[in-house]
């Protein structure tokens, strides 16, 4: 029964790729670029190879960066929520590096503790709609 669920999913991902229009599938290649340069960039802090600034700015530029390809991955591919609670931990990041008011390193923190939300409630709708298609099965 495991592998019958196993090839449905197979066949309904590849239905839904070959759905996707060409820019669709190139912008969703491109999203790999930033995601990319946010390894490297953090990869170059952790060999202490300074290739701009602080060391520091190395590691919050390349978390950044992957949180925004993973953003904007989830939004092409219309993963709305997903998208959202990438996005929301984006700019928490953003404004908790930047700022040192008190009351915007709350708003950030708010922030990111939403995008956390969205994140883990997609991934738990998910979980149970796939042991509900097992128990179908």
């Amino acid at each position: 029964m495991a592998k019958k669920t196993q090839n449905s999913t197979r066949r309904s991902r590849k239905s839904r790729q070959k759905d996707r229009p060409g820019w669709s599938k190139l912008l969703l290649t491109l999203t790999l670029v930033p995601m990319v340069m946010g390894v490297l960039l953090i990869l170059a802090w952790a060999l202490e190879f300074d290739l701009w600034g602080a060391p520091e700015d190395q590691i919050v530029v390349g978390f950044l960066f992957i949180l925004f390809s993973f953003a904007a991955s989830n939004a092409i591919q219309r993963n709305w929520r997903l998208s959202g609670g990438w996005a929301l931990l984006a700019v928490a990041d953003l404004l908790v590096l930047s700022w040192l008011e008190i009351w915007i390193q709350v708003l950030s923190m708010l922030a990111g503790a939403a995008g956390l939300a969205l994140i883990v409630l997609e991934f738990v709708q998910r979980y149970r709609d796939q042991q509900k298609a097992r128990k179908r099965a």
